[in-house]
Parts: C-alpha cells; sequence; structure tokens
C-alpha cells in the first residue's frame, strides 16, 4: 500500500485537476455563451441596417421621382411663359416701329384750351372713339419710349407670374405627397 502522505498528495492533485478541469467546462460554455449573444446582437444589428438602408434606397427613389416629374413641370412652365414673352415682345417690336415710322400714331387727352391747334382741322379729325375731347398726338419717339416703358412693366409682371405659377406647382406637388 501506499503511505498516506503519498495518497493525501494524489488525492490533492486529482482535486486540481478535476477543479482546473471544471473551471475550463465552464468557462468554455460561459464564453460560447457571449459568443452566441455576440452572434445574435451582430444579427439583430445588421438586420435594422439592411431595413434602414432598404427604407432610405425607397425614400431616395420617391425623391428622383418627384425632382423629376418636379423639373418636367418646371420645364413646362418656363416654356409656355418663355413662349408668352416671345410673342410679347414680338408685338411690341411691330408696334413700335409702327409708331416710329408714323403708320401708327398715340395721342394723348389734354385740357380743353391748353394747346393751340397747328393748324384749323387739327381736332376735327376725330375717329370712331373720340368724345369730343381736345387731344395731343405725341411724337413718334416719344410714343415709341412710353411703349418701351409700358412693355418693361409687362415683362415684369410676366416673370412675377411666371414665378408664382413654378412656386404653387413645386408646392401643390410636394403637398401631395
Amino acid at each position: 500500500m501506499m503511505p498516506l502522505q503519498i495518497k493525501l498528495i494524489a488525492t490533492a492533485v486529482m482535486f486540481a485537476a478535476l477543479a482546473g478541469a471544471g473551471w475550463y467546462v465552464h468557462h468554455a460554455i460561459y464564453q460560447s455563451g457571449w459568443d452566441a449573444r455576440d452572434v445574435i446582437a451582430k444579427r439583430d444589428t445588421q438586420i435594422a441596417n439592411d431595413k434602414a438602408a432598404a427604407e432610405l434606397a425607397s425614400a431616395n427613389d420617391k425623391i428622383h421621382v418627384l425632382n423629376l416629374s418636379m423639373s418636367r413641370n418646371l420645364d413646362s412652365i418656363n416654356t409656355s411663359h418663355y413662349e408668352a414673352q416671345k410673342n410679347a415682345d414680338d408685338k411690341i417690336a411691330s408696334l413700335s416701329a409702327d409708331l416710329r415710322s408714323a403708320r401708327l400714331r398715340l395721342s394723348v387727352s389734354i385740357a380743353a384750351g391748353s394747346c393751340t391747334p397747328a393748324g384749323p382741322d387739327q381736332n376735327s379729325a376725330a375717329g370712331a372713339g373720340d368724345r369730343g375731347e381736345a387731344r395731343a398726338e405725341l411724337m413718334p419717339e416719344v410714343a415709341a419710349d412710353l411703349l418701351a416703358i409700358a412693355a418693361n412693366g409687362d415683362s415684369a409682371v410676366r416673370r412675377a407670374n411666371a414665378c408664382v405659377d413654378a412656386y404653387n406647382a413645386v408646392r401643390d406637388q410636394v403637398n401631395a405627397q
């Protein structure tokens, strides 16, 4: 038989080995539990990230479609206002040429007796719209200048209307979303 001391030492070594093996097994199981939790957390994070990326892509697609639609609407508005401005410019140019060449004359009402007629029939050749009022004919250059001033004002109004139309189109389209 073995001496008692050797038995005690062998028993202590065996308990130490069993305790170490138990600690190792416990630590391995505990660590694998943390690893599993990490894997689950990473998977959940990836799922959330994928969902957010899909929602962002969908929102970007909607914005892109809205942007294209707005661009088309604004192009249409700009084209129609450009055509209106060009037509007005053509009409103004024609009127201005007629005024400068005296084919078209512009007159204004004046107070009776404030002007001395150049000839005996100056105011007697009344047009269809004459209401018996005294009139003075403007010089062709002055009439063309007045027409240019009025044309500039009309052009500004058309540009302002184009801005309002563009604003309303964008507002309506954004509010429809």
